[in-house]
């Protein structure tokens, strides 16, 4: 046998739900627990239970008081400001780590772009002077190859 106990405390003015509890137990049914089992030996009385298990078992099942929520609304609604502010701080903090990132691959970028354009001056510089390097010219005066 499933026994399901429900239990939600709600707050009518707003009618928002501040504790939902919900819990299950699986009862046997070949075995009764000890407030409720027969009493041994005697069969002329078999409706009646033992006392002394009765007694006993009212000591110890005395079912918890059930606390009224703690939390109201207004210490809820402090939370949330306060979880704001934490998410508000955090990301501030990621774009200005975001910001200096940025900022460093721009600075790489512009030296990467400077470096290349030095490299493509030197190449054409070097590819002239070997152009100009294996032509021959025809000396006037003694018509030989300089």
């Amino acid at each position: 046998v499933d026994t399901v106990d429900t239990e939600t405390a709600q707050l009518l003015t707003n009618s928002i739900v501040v504790k939902s509890r919900r819990m299950s137990r699986r009862v046997s049914v070949t075995s009764l627990p000890t407030g409720l089992q027969k009493c041994p030996g005697n069969p002329s009385k078999k409706k009646q239970f033992c006392k002394l298990l009765k007694s006993r078992d009212k000591k110890k099942t005395k079912s918890p008081s059930r606390r009224p929520s703690i939390m109201t609304v207004s210490k809820l609604q402090s939370e949330v400001d306060e979880l704001l502010v934490d998410v508000a701080n955090k990301s501030l903090r990621l774009l200005a780590t975001r910001q200096a990132e940025l900022r460093q691959c721009e600075t790489l970028g512009q030296e990467v772009l400077a470096s290349t354009k030095h490299f493509q001056k030197v190449s054409s510089r070097s590819a002239r002077r070997l152009r100009w390097g294996f032509l021959c010219f025809f000396c006037c005066c003694c018509k030989d190859c300089c």
